[in-house]
């Protein structure tokens, strides 16, 4: 799967070599409404659910045609701490990801430019809760959509919506008492993201 979903993004990017090719980097703030948890065999389950920022760094390829834009880049995705308090402990979500996105701009003879896209990549959660300690990584993928405006020739603004999914993994481990135990952890969000894209011109 993810071979193939590779595999697509990069042939639909290098497809139409009629047209240039643009290097650009960007940077991105986000509010995130993150939905983490943790549940174990025994029964204990752990919900962090926070409202928390994060940014997001890119860089990638532009290819332009008469219809539009299509975009492909390596993204850096990092959110602040979502914590919930629970029975006078703290208990802590840390996520990250780093992902493959492709997008595709749409030419609608507006000053604005709207797209939808979507990404596949690495995805890596700490929980901490008042029993354990645990960094799990796990595939991770996002889709979304959004519009650009550009601001001049190179820079522009960007503002859209994604779903994140950081993490969605199975792990047994052994407890406080050298039992094993079955864990379930989850981490996803809803982003709000706004950003600049700086583009270097054709190569």
């Amino acid at each position: 799967m993810k071979k193939t979903a590779l595999l697509i993004a990069l042939s639909c990017f290098v497809a139409t070599n009629s047209y240039a090719v643009s290097p650009y980097i960007s940077a991105k703030a986000k509010m995130v409404f993150s939905q983490n948890s943790v549940k174990v065999q025994n029964g204990k389950a752990y919900k962090i659910d926070n409202n928390v920022v994060g940014a997001n760094f890119a860089a990638g390829l532009q290819k332009s045609f008469n219809a539009g834009n299509w975009r492909t880049e390596i993204e850096y995705a990092k959110n602040a701490n979502a914590e919930k308090k629970k029975n006078n402990h703290n208990n802590i979500a840390k996520t990250q990801a780093f992902f493959l996105n492709t997008y595709f701009d749409f030419d609608i003879n507006q000053p604005v430019m709207p797209y939808i896209g979507g990404g596949i990549g690495y995805g890596r959660a700490q929980f901490v809760t008042p029993t354990y300690k645990k960094n799990r990584d796990d595939f991770a993928y996002n889709l979304g959509a959004g519009v650009v405006y550009d601001i001049n020739e190179n820079l522009s603004f960007d503002f859209g919506y994604r779903y994140v999914r950081y993490l969605d993994s199975n792990r047994t481990h052994t407890n406080s008492l050298g039992a094993y135990e079955k864990s379930t952890f989850k981490s996803e969000a809803h982003e709000i993201l706004a950003g600049l894209r700086y583009n270097f011109g054709d190569l």
